[in-house]
């Protein structure tokens, strides 16, 4: 299962990377251009990230993905690894999406 919202992705996954470490926050992604941010807010919601700077979030149960300029996403409970959208360019090559 994929959710997408804006040019944050959540990859449903089985597990959780045993090098995993707990995130102090529960911010998926920032808002680079308009300060706005992907984020949970739910208590029910760890965020985690690893060395590479992969991060993943853990439902325990449903909670709501918020957005200022998206419409709020209800993901089910699971465990979801975090991607960021990029786009390739002709004249630049591969970056990242910004939102």
């Amino acid at each position: 299962m994929i959710i997408r919202q804006g040019d944050v992705l959540l990859e449903k996954v089985d597990e959780l990377p045993k090098e995993a470490k707990v995130k102090d926050d529960k911010i998926l992604a920032y808002g680079e251009v308009t300060g706005h941010h992907h984020r949970f807010e739910a208590p029910q919601v760890t965020c985690y990230t690893t060395e590479g700077d992969t991060q993943y979030a853990v439902l325990d149960q449903e909670a709501t993905l918020l957005h200022e300029e998206h419409e709020n996403l209800q993901i089910p409970k699971g465990i979801y690894k975090v991607k960021i959208q990029r786009e390739f360019d002709l004249m630049t090559g591969i970056r990242q999406v910004y939102d």
